[in-house]
């Protein structure tokens, strides 16, 4: 049997410290992706829809249309259908706040 000398236990000592402050790394690093990832969801293009829409309620049409261009930006161009409906809606804001040229411009994104 051998005899542990003393720095072999200070390092068996360290090594048993020391582990849990790996897992607490893993563990941070872990919840700060978690968190990110749910921060990152909550800005997705259907809640700049629903913001522009109050903001068309109430008749604050700049702020809708800028919703609704923002929502416009992160909808895929493969999903033409929404695409078009938030192209049509900025377009509408624009018009009555007399922003000719951008409402043409959102009625044509509309119409492809």
């Amino acid at each position: 049997m051998q005899k542990k000398t003393p720095t072999t236990a200070a390092s068996e000592i360290k090594k048993l410290y020391l582990q849990p402050e790996r897992n607490m790394k893993k563990w941070i690093s872990f919840s700060c992706v978690v968190l990110v990832s749910l921060w990152l969801a909550g800005c997705s293009a259907e809640s700049n829809v629903k913001k522009g829409d109050k903001f068309y309620s109430i008749g604050e049409y700049f702020e809708a249309a800028a919703e609704y261009r923002k929502a416009y930006m992160r909808t895929k161009p493969k999903e033409r259908a929404k695409r078009g409906e938030r192209a049509y809606k900025a377009a509408d804001c624009f018009r009555r706040i007399n922003y000719t040229a951008r409402a043409i411009g959102s009625y044509q994104n509309a119409v492809r």
